[in-house]
């Protein structure tokens, strides 16, 4: 079932995660997202990112990838891809999640250099839409500096209407 997957206290958790690897940690993480995306829940999307970063976070530098040749990178690219996602569809109904969000994607090594500025724009609107208007007017300024540095004119009207 959908509850099957929490623990149930925290010392349970960290005796399971302290008895494994980090590596096999990193492969179940992996596996635990790629099911949760299958479930019809609307959190799929947000726990299969999260996991995914997680999977990245604890997957030793040493190690090439996982054992089904996904590397760190993929792992990267794909966990901001998901959390970006649930973001996109937490903004209107619930803006800090989405802040939150965005600003774990933006805190993985991962996405191009279009995508970064694009999920830094959301993050800058989540946190508009939250009402905290000191850090959003600082997330667009950032934003603007980016775009500029990228000479990418949509989003740097974008940002100055932000």
């Amino acid at each position: 079932g959908e509850a099957s997957y929490t623990y149930r206290h925290a010392l349970l958790r960290d005796t399971a995660y302290g008895s494994i690897g980090r590596h096999r940690r990193a492969e179940l993480h992996v596996r635990f997202a790629r099911w949760i995306r299958g479930l019809p829940t609307p959190l799929g999307t947000e726990l299969a990112g999260t996991h995914l970063a997680v999977a990245h976070d604890v997957l030793p530098a040493t190690s090439a990838g996982l054992d089904d040749g996904t590397t760190a990178a993929d792992l990267a690219r794909e966990a901001a891809a998901l959390l970006a996602g649930a973001a996109e569809a937490s903004m209107v109904a619930a803006p800090q999640r989405a802040a939150a969000l965005l600003s774990h994607a933006l805190g993985l090594p991962a996405g191009t250099g279009a995508e970064r500025l694009a999920r830094r724009l959301d993050l800058a609107e989540a946190l508009r839409r939250s009402g905290d208007v000191a850090l959003a007017l600082e997330a667009f300024s950032n934003a603007a500096e980016q775009a500029l540095a990228r000479d990418d004119e949509e989003s740097l009207v974008t940002a100055a209407v932000g």
